[in-house]
């Protein structure tokens, strides 16, 4: 194919900018009020604002039962946000110079870029398939298709006739999506907003984050720069703001020095040191995942491979929403402590959304924010105090339509080798709990024995040495102590460097406890390593700027400016590298429509499919919002398997079980379904499989590809008997039972 954008991609790319451009321009005043010491007046967080609050009203009004998820009803809410936004721009009597109008298009512009560039790139592997994509999307499609919240799980249909005497666990009652799933209502939100298919939105929204990434990345660079340099120029801040955007959104690690060695033997060794290797500049060798699998047992993922990879996860969801609140907090710097408080109902609000987001980020960017009102209000105790209240009570509010219906994955912490020195202070003694394994528990933190794992320091530099060694930079040659009661930016930089190393060591110490054995700090690794990614490069960014514009020859700042540049050098050449790989050198340009892979690979399911899809949003409506339940194989998590559930946003009676183990605390429930969905497919007992159905009120049976792999020994007969065919292409057959 050719690698040319058609036509169509265009439309549904402009398509999408619009109508993101009419939520920036409803939410320009309120940017304009929040960021007005700012040099570009906080304009690209007027978009991010903008999709936030929408997005959370949408929410309020779907869980209140008052506002239909429909295009009129989103629209309808977005004229009434623009009124007021112009009302205040009225009341305020807001004037933009020309140098506001000028970072206005300036920031749009490179908005539109990446945009258009990233777009260019998922069209050349737009699957939704793969790693978390499957899930991601269903969660997009349940609530389209539904729209109601909280949104039903389509992975654990509702049991409608339980058994006599059988109680339904608290965990699973209600069988509402057990996740953090505001990220992809977001991506519901605009996609009823554009009106476009949501099989183009999602890559679209991929695309949008990777624009948000690197858009308020620059702008918190200029910004950082501009508040401690008014005198600064036009050329300084557009290098620092590009620099920082760059190094935020597409840039790696020092793994990338692999590429010019022999490479290391994958499997299960450990990695080689690279001066262990053979240097040669080899990239045809060089395996981009491996810069976040490093570390054995752990993750360390940083925005350019998510956005390579393309889930539409939690913590990239939430990237805008950080970048908006580290904006906030460099702003509350400028501010007088007696105000402070005047914020805080803002930062409450910001962290309701962070739990529904990404709940790890609730403790980072909690912690930080508490940090940061403390610094403001030293003399101001009292102030502190008040701030605090108020945003634990605008937590809770705005938190509480969410957690209503949620029940946390994990609540406890382990520590990381505790049993093992536990057992060096108690001679080797094992403690017994009640179940016949040896930990150790006191409070929240357990003690597991066999849970221990070190980073090895090498690994470790190669991962963050980048950034501790900018981080050097910083600390020697810009700041000034003396300084730095008077200087926001130096107090902002402090802040999250001291918070993104202690976020870089906390999983040598702690972790939070999840199901898998083996992978046990995998998840607080790269959770936390990405956040303390994302503010350690803002840092070197400034830090890298500061020392060229400022550049004043001495030889230690010589040689410590060349190393700084010349890491730089490696970290940035990474997406070259993704890309290449991931996107097959985007020689093949396959448009943005990301349910190709399925016509492709089940090209009858896919037409059965696309057939319920077409039907689900009536099927819902029909039903006040309680989709029907669609009957289909069960196969492992990250398969093809869920993929009618998945892509129809209709229930499923089990989805991928693992992920049902994850969210539910336990496996009993998705174990049990398994085995009943193969006897619904398979039993010559015709009373019982009519019995299973009925437990579920599954309404529609899918006969595909994938079924009859799963079972070949399955009974179709069966259906004949309890339903008739509604939909038939090939060999794939969709009935529905009377």
């Amino acid at each position: 194919m050719s690698s040319l954008m058609p036509s169509l991609d265009i439309l549904y790319i402009l398509t999408w900018w619009l109508a993101i451009g009419f939520v920036t321009l409803s939410f320009i005043p309120t940017a304009a009020i929040l960021f007005s010491k700012f040099v570009d007046k906080g304009y690209i967080f007027a978009k991010v604002i903008g999709i936030l609050v929408l997005s959370y009203l949408v929410f309020i009004g779907g869980y209140l039962k008052i506002v239909p998820f429909t295009f009129p009803a989103v629209l309808g809410i977005l004229v009434i946000l623009a009124g007021l936004n112009y009302l205040v721009f009225r009341k305020r009597s807001l004037k933009f110079n020309k140098q506001d109008l000028r970072f206005f298009i300036i920031e749009e512009l490179l908005f539109l870029a990446v945009l258009v560039f990233w777009s260019y790139v998922r069209a050349h592997q737009p699957a939704i398939e793969g790693l978390e994509k499957l899930m991601d999307y269903g969660f997009v499609r349940t609530m389209l298709a539904s729209g109601t919240f909280p949104p039903q799980d389509m992975w654990l249909a509702t049991i409608v006739k339980p058994e006599i005497g059988e109680v339904i666990p608290e965990n699973i009652s209600g069988f509402y999506i057990n996740y953090y799933y505001f990220g992809q209502l977001v991506a519901a939100v605009l996609t009823r907003l554009s009106m476009l298919p949501s099989a183009v939105t999602y890559n679209l929204l991929i695309a949008t984050l990777a624009s948000f990434t690197f858009v308020c990345s620059f702008s918190l660079g200029i910004n950082l720069f501009y508040i401690k340099i008014r005198s600064c120029s036009l050329k300084q801040l557009l290098v620092v703001g590009i620099l920082s955007g760059l190094l935020v959104t597409f840039a790696g690690n020092l793994h990338t020095i692999y590429a010019f060695t022999e490479g290391y033997p994958l499997g299960d060794t450990l990695p080689l040191a690279p001066w262990q290797l053979t240097w040669d500049f080899n990239p045809d060798n060089y395996w981009y995942p491996n810069a976040t699998r490093f570390i054995p047992f752990t993750i360390h993922e940083f925005p350019a491979y998510s956005f390579i990879v393309s889930d539409l996860h939690g913590h990239v969801n939430n990237i805008p929403f950080v970048m908006l609140i580290l904006a906030s907090l460099l702003r509350i710097l400028q501010i007088r402590p007696h105000r402070v408080w005047a914020w805080a109902g803002g930062f409450g609000f910001l962290l309701a959304v962070f739990y529904m987001t990404n709940a790890w980020d609730l403790l980072i960017y909690g912690a930080l924010t508490v940090a940061t009102l403390f610094i403001i209000s030293l003399k101001k105790i009292k102030s502190f105090l008040v701030a605090v209240l108020i945003l634990a009570i605008s937590f809770m509010v705005f938190s509480h339509p969410f957690r209503t219906n949620f029940r946390p994955i994990s609540s406890s912490l382990g520590i990381n080798c505790g049993y093992e020195a536990a057992s060096v202070f108690i001679k080797g003694k094992a403690f017994n709990n009640a179940e016949n394994t040896r930990q150790i528990s006191f409070g929240p933190f357990t003690a597991e024995a066999g849970k221990c794992q070190i980073s090895k320091p090498w690994m470790h530099m190669i991962l963050w040495g980048f950034f501790y060694f900018g981080v050097l930079g910083y600390l020697r040659f810009i700041l000034r102590f003396k300084d730095l009661m008077k200087s926001p930016v130096d107090k902002f930089m402090l802040l999250i460097i001291v918070l993104s190393i202690g976020l870089l060591w906390a999983p040598e110490i702690i972790y939070i406890r999840d199901i898998y054995p083996a992978h046990f700090r995998a998840n607080t690794m790269f959770k936390l390593g990405y956040q303390a990614y994302m503010m350690l490069s803002l840092v070197v960014g400034y830090t890298i700027v500061k020392l060229i514009f400022n550049f004043k020859h001495r030889l230690s700042k010589t040689i410590y400016t060349a190393i700084l540049l010349l890491m730089t050098f490696v970290v940035l050449i990474y997406p070259l590298f993704g890309i290449n790989s991931y996107y097959n050198g985007l020689t093949n340009y396959k448009e943005l429509y990301g349910l190709g892979w399925l016509m492709e690979r089940y090209p009858e399911d896919y037409n059965g499919v696309i057939w319920l899809d077409m039907r689900a949003d009536k099927l819902c409506a029909a039903a006040a919002g309680k989709c029907p339940v669609v009957l289909e194989a069960v196969g492992d998590s990250y398969t093809t398997y869920a993929r009618v559930s998945s892509n129809t946003g209709l229930p499923t009676v089990l989805g991928w079980p693992v992920h049902e183990w994850l969210w539910r605390g336990s496996y009993d429930e998705a174990g049990k379904r398994r085995t009943e969905v193969e006897t619904m497919y398979t039993s010559k007992d015709l009373a019982e499989v009519k019995r299973l159905l009925e437990r579920y009120a599954v309404e529609y049976v899918f006969v595909g590809q994938l079924e009859r792999e799963a079972y070949p020994k399955m009974i179709e007969s069966n259906f004949d008997q309890l339903g008739n065919v509604v939909y038939s292409s090939g060999d794939t057959r969709i009935y529905q039972l009377k």
